[in-house]
């Protein structure tokens, strides 16, 4: 997994949002459920400043200075989740599927 870092935040300052994103997919044995990627966003003031494409057990993690997020699957349905980070923090939110 790589950990996605924009280049003007010093490690001091970031802070960690993880969490782990369900695919949509029709029902499949867990070996092939894990090679199908999703599309993690991360979005800021209504842009997306981040992308993570997750496949395995689809855990994402992005480094990131403090403030207000939304973090959203690519896919669709999609989820939109708020999330708060803060300096030196670990914020948690997963993205569930939403397919039925």
């Amino acid at each position: 997994m790589t950990v996605a870092t924009p280049s003007h935040v010093p490690p001091q300052a970031a802070g960690t949002l993880t969490g782990v994103a369900g695919a949509c997919v029709p029902p499949m044995t867990s070996e092939d459920y894990q090679k199908v990627p999703v599309t993690v966003l991360l979005v800021y003031h209504g842009r997306t400043i981040m992308r993570q494409i997750v496949t395995g057990t689809h855990t994402f993690v992005f480094r990131v200075p403090p403030g207000a997020y939304v973090v959203q699957s690519a896919g669709s349905p999609t989820l939109h989740v708020p999330a708060t980070v803060r300096s030196g923090g670990s914020t948690t939110v997963d993205l569930p599927s939403l397919c039925s």
